[in-house]
């Protein structure tokens, strides 16, 4: 099986995992979106982690190594996914969800490989 797709996989673990949580938090804890979807990124993030450190990437490395890496990573997708999105429809014009797909596309294309070449390659 190839790296992307494992990469692929634990993405939608990792975003199923999101969405429990963002639906637990609201549902169950009356917390409001802006927090169950704080609280669900942080989740996910460590869903995410442990999926690529353990089966994507197979690291062998302390996670005190990989895992801040990974979270500069995680943060650095984040923020390109956001940019992207406020550009092509803040900016732009561009249909949400075609801003949103262009944005995701790139988050996914810019961390696996920093993940690949840097995250896990300690």
């Amino acid at each position: 099986m190839s790296k992307l797709f494992r990469f692929l996989v634990v993405g939608f673990v990792a975003t199923v995992t999101h969405f429990l949580v963002v639906i637990g938090a609201v549902e169950f804890l009356q917390a409001d979106a802006t927090s169950a979807n704080a609280m669900a990124w942080a989740t996910a993030l460590f869903v995410s982690y442990f999926g690529h450190y353990r089966w994507t990437f197979t690291a062998t490395g302390a996670h005190l190594e990989h895992l801040p890496r990974y979270i500069v990573v995680s943060l650095t997708g984040l923020s390109l996914n956001l940019s992207t999105v406020w550009l092509l429809n803040s900016q732009l014009g561009a249909h949400y969800l075609v801003a949103t797909t262009l944005g995701v596309t790139l988050s996914i294309i810019v961390t696996f490989t920093l993940s690949r070449l840097w995250a896990f390659a300690c």
